[in-house]
């Protein structure tokens, strides 16, 4: 009893420390992980190992991976195939152990790794800023926005993390899980949040920061009908979006304005690497290479050799010199594994979001938006920062019990 008591203990503080981590310093986290997962294989009792047999969503994404491997048998560049399971390996891994980690995270342990993961994201915001002002004061040089200000992480990741963040913080709102007293720091830490995403000026964060925030206030107008209590937070959202473009980008230098000008160019120069417009011609590769390969794919460690190959073909030299990915991970399991792969990936979303929703575990619902959405526009599976972020969260949020 006492060494369950001491497996139990690891399992929820090697939660706490990815949860924390994750933001902050996330080569850790495999390491964290890996400490999971010899935890799960010492404590013995096999036989309750393979309880995860008995669940068609925890088959549903061991799936995933297992795919990506039987695409090895048709791979031409095994070492690229190889490297790309490693990267995916949470993905099999948080599957195996989500029995366990369900018989020991009740709420309260629940909400302790969350808040967790809440404050990493408070301090990563710390660290970027502490630079961009050092940065600022010792060289006079701007570092205040994008990839100079997200110094831990790359924008799109980080903002994802802080939207989760936020999604949290505002449960706790509904949730009445905040004392008055402490409810104005939150709202505080929300606003908080929302500006650094602006800085960060991730065009998906921002979008899906703004649905968010739009489907509160309806949530708060229609259910709660607290009419007041929206308008200030929602003008202070709104206000702050605007004085931040207004005053910290100039004109051409907000990512936002150049992401508008590309959509209104209908003309695409293949040489580009504008950000915008990259998208669109590896988007076009990656349609012309699924065509071509819809059944099966090209195979797990192919799939960067095929967009090289295709940039080439289709004279798009700058994307060619810079590698690119797909920038959609469906599109990217499609290149990879075909019609089977992309199959996979829409139900290990749209199922779930069902039975989120049919079970009323609204923060797994969002977090299934908020990483549902980015994939289309990054190929987020690709990095050990989409990965493990999806993997950890994706089971945490499945075997939470209903309140």
């Amino acid at each position: 009893m006492k060494r369950q008591k001491i497996h139990n203990n690891i399992y929820f503080g090697l939660c706490v420390l990815i949860a924390f981590s994750l933001p902050i310093y996330i080569y850790f986290v495999p390491f964290f992980i890996v400490i999971l997962f010899l935890n799960w294989i010492a404590e013995g009792n096999f036989k309750e190992k393979f309880l995860f047999l008995k669940s068609k969503f925890l088959l549903l994404f061991i799936s995933y991976y297992l795919l990506y491997l039987v695409g090895m048998i048709w791979t031409i560049n095994s070492n690229s195939g190889w490297f790309d399971l490693r990267v995916k390996l949470p993905i099999l891994a948080f599957p195996l152990i989500a029995p366990r980690l369900s018989n020991i995270i009740d709420e309260k342990k629940m909400y302790n790794i969350l808040y967790a993961f809440v404050a990493g994201c408070f301090f990563a915001t710390i660290i970027c800023l502490s630079h961009a002002c050092y940065m600022w004061f010792c060289y006079n040089e701007n570092y205040y926005t994008y990839t100079k200000l997200s110094v831990l992480l790359h924008p799109s990741y980080l903002s994802m993390y802080i939207l989760l963040s936020v999604v949290i913080l505002l449960f706790g709102f509904f949730k009445n899980t905040w004392k008055k007293d402490k409810s104005i720091p939150v709202l505080i830490l929300i606003i908080w949040f929302w500006l650094f995403i602006i800085l960060l000026q991730s065009k998906a964060g921002i979008l899906i920061a703004s649905f968010i925030f739009l489907v509160f206030a309806v949530i708060l107008l229609v259910v709660y009908k607290k009419y007041l209590q929206i308008i200030i937070p929602l003008m202070i959202i709104v206000g702050s979006y605007y004085c931040v473009n207004h005053f910290v980008f100039t004109s051409g230098n907000s990512r936002i304005e150049r992401a508008t000008n590309s959509i209104l160019n209908t003309k695409i120069d293949t040489s580009t690497v504008e950000s915008n417009q990259a998208r669109i011609l590896v988007w076009k590769a990656s349609a012309e290479i699924i065509k071509r390969n819809y059944l099966y794919g090209v195979g797990t460690g192919d799939i960067k050799d095929e967009l090289d190959k295709m940039y080439i073909k289709m004279n798009m030299t700058g994307i060619y010199k810079e590698h690119l990915n797909a920038h959609n991970q469906y599109l990217q399991s499609a290149l990879g594994l075909g019609i089977l792969g992309i199959i996979i990936i829409i139900l290990m979303f749209l199922l779930p979001f069902i039975y989120s929703i049919k079970e009323k575990n609204y923060l797994y619902t969002f977090f299934l938006i908020i990483v549902g959405l980015n994939l289309f526009v990054e190929s987020m599976f690709e990095t050990q920062a989409g990965v493990m972020f999806y993997a950890f969260f994706n089971i945490l949020f499945f075997i939470k019990k209903k309140e």
